[in-house]
Parts: structure tokens; sequence; C-alpha cells
């Protein structure tokens, strides 16, 4: 059965009706995507159609430098492909899979990059049929249907007994304060430069306004304050189908060793209750990897989720080359390390590969 493929735009009607009809998550959305495009690339998604089934992938093109080439990756966050038909269906993805290999070679995409969503899982096998399915790490959510001592109780004993220090010293958790974006949004940098981020995490405050105006029935800010009203941390963060999903975190410097973040996180969790939600994602840790950021948020649930990303190269020859020139040896076409390799910086400072990172 063969079915029709192309790549639409943001305003196309048919993005929205496909994901009226299958589960997933804010990061699907065209708002989203066009808010995480930029001015430098385009948002489109891959959609995929046959009699009885749908598949949609949303990406963002961008320009390869100093070529007439583009390439595609899915936006900032977990936006993988997502379809109304079964994930027990293998031929169905398997052949939805091969059409947008087909028609990234036909729009002249060298690579495709996708950041598969954890809780909303696709069937690797098929993925892989056309490309490399890469297991990089675990992400952890919480589970939003637990009464309030449940819900208590699955935290670390050293996360309650912070945030009960928190509430003792005067502190609060406010939500939707938007007059604080700007001071918020000079934590985040902060943030950032703890981390030693790569410039691309970054992002303007213009950018989560532009998130705000794109979705602003989705789009949320908590922010810890002392006593004093004076900012100590905030998360972005999106609500949408159930799912809470933390977007960005950010914790004043000179706060950190109050760890007022595990407050926020806390306050989140009864919030994304009391509205009737299902899961709360914190992310992962730092590339995605087991280390301080995961022990972290570990300490808030016992939920993991498998954080995998898929490789397509609808190009090889074009691949090849230009991965050459970069300076890339055979071991690229194996395609499971830095991707797409002609990408990879000449240093590659710390930044997480996951939304969500407490700093």
């Amino acid at each position: 059965m063969t079915g029709m493929a192309s790549f639409v735009e943001a305003t196309h009607p048919a993005w929205g009706q496909v994901l009226s009809a299958c589960d997933h998550d804010v990061y699907h959305l065209p708002g989203y995507v066009a808010a995480a495009a930029g001015p430098e690339g385009r948002a489109v998604a891959f959609l995929y159609e046959e009699p009885g089934g749908r598949l949609l992938q949303p990406l963002v093109l961008r320009p390869v430098p100093g070529t007439g080439l583009c390439d595609a990756a899915s936006p900032y966050g977990y936006s993988g492909p997502v379809s109304d038909v079964p994930v027990a269906d293998l031929a169905f993805w398997e052949r939805a899979s091969r059409a947008l290999v087909a028609e990234a070679a036909a729009a002249r995409l060298v690579s495709c990059f996708v950041r598969l969503h954890p809780l909303l899982p696709a069937p690797t096998e098929a993925l892989a049929a056309v490309g490399r399915v890469v297991h990089h790490g675990s992400t952890v959510s919480l589970d939003l249907r637990l009464s309030e001592d449940e819900g208590w109780s699955r935290l670390r004993k050293d996360h309650r007994k912070d945030i009960a220090r928190f509430v003792r010293s005067g502190g609060s958790v406010v939500f939707d304060a938007w007059h604080l974006l700007d001071e918020w949004v000079d934590a985040y940098h902060e943030s950032m430069r703890r981390l030693g981020a790569a410039d691309s995490y970054f992002f303007t405050r213009e950018h989560f306004a532009q998130l705000r105006s794109e979705l602003p029935e989705q789009t949320h800010l908590a922010v810890a304050l002392d006593r004093e009203d004076r900012l100590m941390a905030g998360s972005f963060f999106f609500e949408h189908r159930g799912l809470v999903s933390h977007y960005v975190v950010a914790t004043r410097t000179e706060r950190f060793a109050e760890h007022p973040s595990k407050a926020v996180y806390d306050a989140i969790r009864r919030w994304g209750t009391a509205r009737g939600h299902r899961s709360q994602h914190l992310g992962g840790g730092v590339g995605a990897g087991e280390d301080g950021v995961f022990r972290f948020k570990a300490g808030f649930s016992d939920r993991r989720h498998p954080f995998s990303t898929w490789r397509v190269v609808p190009d090889p020859a074009a691949y090849r080359e230009l991965a050459a020139a970069g300076g890339a040896g055979p071991e690229a076409d194996d395609l499971s390390g830095w991707f797409p390799a002609y990408r990879r910086p000449s240093s590659q400072p710390v930044a997480s590969a996951t939304p969500g990172t407490s700093a």
C-alpha cells in the first residue's frame, strides 16, 4: 500500500486535523514549531496519509551554510512522530518512515534529526529501518493522578526537607506573574552562564514572549519568591492534553544553595493535579546523562522513560561530502555520534539535550 506524502506549512489545516486525531504534546503544535524555528528556520510538518491512517512529524528546515542545501531537525523539545495508527502496526510506520526519506530527498534535505517523545513512544524498529535510532538515557515524570499525600511521599526525603524549609522561611510560588518575565529571563541567562551552555540555549525574552503569544492557553510561568518578594527561581512550562512539560528552569546563583527550584517543581505538581492533568514531565540530565541534574529530578519520582533520537540521511553522498569537509572521519557513517556530523562545532560547551534543565 502506498500513501501520499508532503511537507505542509504551519498554517495548513491538515496539521491541526491530524493532531486532533492522535495523542500529542505542545511540542507538536504549529505555533510552537513556528516559535522554535526562529528567523532563520522554516516551520513545516511532514505529513503521510493513506486510507485509515495518518502520521505527522514537525520539523524545522535550516540552510546548510555555504551550500544550496538544507537539513531538518525537530524543534527543541520532544516532538517525535505522532499518528492515529497504533504503534503495533509496524508496516504502516515503516511505510511512513520510508515516505519521509523519499520526500526529504526530493526536497534536497541532506539529513533529518528527530528527538523522540519519551512519553509518546514510537516503534523504534520501524524508524530504524530507514535510519538510526540512538538511545541517550532516561527522563523523569511525576504521576499527577496520585493523591496529595501519595504525591508528596514519592519525593525524596532531602527534597521534602528543602521544600518545607522554603515554606517556613516565608517563601511562596506564584503562577503567571508575567510582570516578572524580564527578571526571570535574566535569572535564566545567569543559569546558562553557570552551566557553560552553548549560545543556542540563551533564549531571548522575545522568544519567550512569542511562545506566550503563539500558545496563550498552554504557556505558564511559575516563580519562587522569598519573603521579601525577590525572585529566587522559576520555570517556564506548558500544559497540554493532560501533560505538564517543563521548558526551561532557572535559579539565581546567590540562591542556588537554598534549592528554591524544588519548591517550584512541587508547586507545579500540585497545580497540575488540581487541573486534572496526568503527568508532569521533568526531562532528563545534561546531555541526557545520569548526572547531577538527572539525580536532582529523580528525587521527585521513580518513573523513568527512555529518550532516543532518530537520525536519517536522505542524501548520503552530500552528507559524506559535507562531513568530510568538516573534518569528520569514516566514523560519521554510522550516525551514532554527533549528528549531523557536518554541524559538529569546533568546541562543545556543556548544554542540555533535553528541555527542563534545572539550573
